[in-house]
């Protein structure tokens, strides 16, 4: 099965397609430049996900996970900033299911896939998994494109793990009509 993890960010996106044996069969990383702001920078990365995604007819995700965002109590993130990591996440849900209309699609909220780890933790824990020669390219990439891969990499990664699997096996059953 394979699995396209998405990062969303209202100027660096990033996906990673990883199947069940964390072979890496895909990445990119849309960034979007910082002078454009809201609807411009969502509608940007939009087109240019309809862009990519038409230039690799052969790859067809079975699940795309997408990171949601969720708002803690007491947490000092900034409500309007967080609206608009979601109005990034939408954007590239959107051309994901577009492109890969059979694919099934889920928002996983953050510490749903990544507890309560700090960010670097989690992010040795994922480069500690990939020991496929697939990823050699993938762990040259500039750091500021590299910790969104990795994001995108583990919710991947994390789709194919127990608590991934039982998440989508009930996101599925609460989406079957009737």
């Amino acid at each position: 099965m394979l699995i396209l993890g998405v990062d969303p960010d209202l100027h660096c996106t990033a996906f990673t397609v990883v199947d069940e044996l964390d072979v890496l069969h895909w990445y990119s990383v849309i960034r979007v430049p910082p002078e454009l702001k809201g609807d411009a920078a969502v509608a940007q990365t939009v087109d240019s996900l309809v862009s990519l995604f038409s230039g690799i007819p052969d790859l067809h995700p079975d699940v795309i996970l997408v990171e949601g965002q969720e708002f803690y109590k007491d947490s000092e993130v900034d409500a309007n900033a967080l609206l608009k990591l979601a109005r990034a996440g939408g954007a590239a849900a959107l051309a994901c299911k577009a492109t890969w209309q059979e694919a099934f699609l889920a928002f996983v909220p953050p510490k749903t896939w990544t507890g309560q780890r700090a960010k670097l933790s989690r992010h040795c824990a994922i480069y500690s998994r990939m020991e496929h020669d697939s990823w050699n390219a993938f762990v040259r990439q500039p750091k500021s494109k590299l910790l969104h891969l990795l994001d995108a990499a583990g919710l991947a990664m994390w789709g194919h793990s127990d608590n991934g699997r039982v998440f989508l096996r009930r996101a599925r059953a609460h989406r079957q009509p009737g």
